[in-house]
C-alpha cells in the first residue's frame, strides 16, 4: 500500500489545481489511500475542496489540525498515520500547491525500486542563488534521474526507514525541515524529467523570494485561438527576442511579429492598435507583447482568460476602471472590430483610451473586461524608478508568478528584459 499525502493551508485557487492534476493520474492497478492533512484551513472554499474530494477506486483520509502549527506538524501526524495505522510500504508527500503529471506515482514508485537506499523526489529546481550558484548542485546525472545534494520538500517518496532516519528527525528539527534532510542523508535521487511542478507562488508561510519552479516540467502550452501579436521597429531585436520567448513553451494558432515601420511614435502605435490591428488577426483573441512584456509562466494560463474581451495588468485607480495596462494584454477579435469602426478624436495612450474612456461604451456594446482579481493572475505592471510597496511591505512591482508582465522595472522575473534601446530621436 502506498499514501499519497496533500498537506494544505488555505489558498483554494492552489488546491483546486491540484486536486485536477490528481484527478488525471493514472493510477490502475495501484494499492493507494490518500491522506489529506489540513493545517487548521479557515478558508470556506478551501474546506469544500477538501470535503468533496475524490479518486475512483481510492480512500480519502481527512485530517485536520486544531491549529495552524505550520506544515511539518502536518506532515509528520500524517505520514506517522500511514506507517502505523494503515502499514503503508511507502508514503508520498505533496504539497497542496502543487501539481502533477499522470504518470507521477508510478515514475516515483519505478524510482524508488531503482534506488531503496535513497529518498526520491519528483520536482526538479535549477534555481540559482545570489551568487548566481545552484541551489540545488548536481553531483551525479543519468538517464532518467539526478543525484542531487538537496531535496526539495514539495514532494519525495520515503519508506518506514527513510521515515525513522531522515524525515521525522528532519520534521523535528527547527528550520526549514527539507534543507535538513541532508543532516541524516548525503545525496537525493531525483526524477528526470520532473513529475512536479510547483504553482504556489503566493506563499503561506510568509516567503517572499522567488519560488521554486520545476526545470523541466511543462510540456508546451497549446493556445490555437490566440494569434501571438507584436510590433517594434525601433527595438527589432527585442520583440524578435519577446517572440522567442514567448513561443518556447506556448504553441499559437497564428504568429504576427512585425519590424517594419508602419507608423510613427507612440500615437502612431495607438491609432494602430485601435484601428489597424483588426487585419491581423483572425482567431478569437490576440496576446499584444512587447520588448519588455511577454509570458513568464505558462502554469499561471487560465483558459477562463478567454472569457473576456479585454485583460491587462492592473492600475492604481479606484473607480472600477482600473484593468488595464495593454503594453502586455490579450484582446478579442470581437473588441477589434468594433474598435475600428468607432469615431474617435482622440486614440492615444490606446489602453487608457480602450479601459477608460471607452469602457462604459463599450460594455454597452457587449464588451467584458476581465474583473481585477484575474487581471492580477494575468499580469503585472512596472510603477516605474520609485518602488512602491503593499501593505505587507512588499514591493508592488516584484514579479510573484504571474502569466506574464509589462515594464522594465518589474523585478523578480525569470526572463527579464534586454535593456531598453536608445534610439535617436525623429527630427
Amino acid at each position: 500500500m502506498t499514501a499519497l499525502i496533500i498537506t494544505t493551508y488555505n489558498r483554494p485557487e492552489y488546491l483546486s489545481k491540484c486536486f485536477e492534476s490528481l484527478r488525471k493520474m493514472d493510477i490502475n492497478g495501484l494499492p493507494l489511500i490518500v491522506i489529506i492533512s489540513d493545517d487548521c484551513s479557515t478558508d470556506i472554499d478551501t474546506l469544500k475542496l477538501i470535503s468533496t474530494f475524490s479518486l475512483h477506486g481510492v480512500k480519502v483520509i481527512r485530517h485536520k489540525t486544531k491549529s495552524n502549527s505550520g506544515i511539518k506538524e502536518s506532515l509528520l501526524f500524517a505520514a506517522s498515520l500511514a506507517f502505523s495505522k494503515y502499514n503503508c510500504k511507502h508514503v508520498i508527500n505533496l504539497d497542496g500547491d502543487a501539481i502533477v503529471k499522470p504518470n507521477f506515482i508510478k515514475r516515483l514508485l519505478a524510482l524508488k525500486r531503482a534506488f531503496p537506499l535513497y529518498i526520491v523526489g519528483g520536482f526538479n529546481s535549477m534555481n540559482r542563488n545570489k551568487d548566481n550558484t545552484l541551489r540545488n548542485p548536481i553531483i551525479e546525472e543519468g538517464e532518467n534521474y539526478y543525484l542531487k545534494k538537496y531535496i526539495n520538500g514539495i514532494n519525495m517518496i520515503f519508506d518506514e526507514n527513510d521515515f525513522n532516519k531522515v524525515i521525522k528527525p528532519a520534521l523535528e528539527s527547527f528550520g526549514n525541515w527539507d534543507f535538513n534532510t541532508h543532516n541524516h542523508a548525503k545525496s537525493f535521487i531525483i526524477s528526470k524529467p520532473s513529475l512536479v511542478e510547483h504553482i504556489g507562488i503566493n506563499s503561506s508561510m510568509g516567503h517572499h523570494d522567488n519560488p521554486d519552479v520545476a526545470h523541466d516540467f511543462s510540456e508546451k502550452l497549446k493556445l490555437p485561438n490566440v494569434t501571438l501579436f507584436g510590433i517594434d521597429a525601433h527595438d527589432p531585436q527585442g520583440i524578435m527576442r519577446a517572440f522567442k520567448i514567448s513561443t518556447q513553451q506556448i504553441e499559437f494558432g497564428d504568429v504576427k511579429i512585425l519590424t517594419e515601420r508602419l507608423f510613427q511614435g507612440r500615437e502612431g502605435y495607438s491609432k494602430f492598435c485601435i484601428k489597424e490591428m483588426h487585419k491581423y488577426v483572425q482567431t478569437s483573441h490576440v496576446l499584444i507583447i512587447h520588448p519588455d512584456g511577454y509570458p513568464q509562466n505558462i502554469n499561471a494560463w487560465d483558459d477562463d482568460f478567454l472569457n473576456y474581451d479585454y485583460i491587462g495588468a492592473t492600475w492604481s485607480y479606484k473607480d472600477n476602471m482600473n484593468v488595464g495596462n495593454g503594453g502586455f494584454s490579450l484582446r478579442s477579435k470581437k473588441l477589434l472590430d468594433i474598435l475600428k469602426n468607432l469615431n474617435l478624436r482622440e486614440c492615444h495612450p490606446e489602453d487608457d483610451i480602450i479601459c477608460r474612456s471607452l469602457r462604459p461604451t463599450l460594455e454597452s456594446m457587449g464588451i467584458v473586461f476581465a474583473p481585477e482579481e484575474v487581471a492580477n493572475r494575468f499580469s503585472i505592471e512596472g510603477y516605474g524608478a520609485k518602488c512602491f510597496t503593499d501593505s505587507r511591505g512588499i514591493p508592488a512591482n516584484k514579479y510573484s508568478g504571474q502569466f506574464g508582465f509589462h515594464g522594465y522595472s518589474v523585478i523578480g522575473l525569470p526572463q527579464p528584459p534586454l535593456p531598453k534601446v536608445k534610439t535617436k530621436k525623429n527630427k
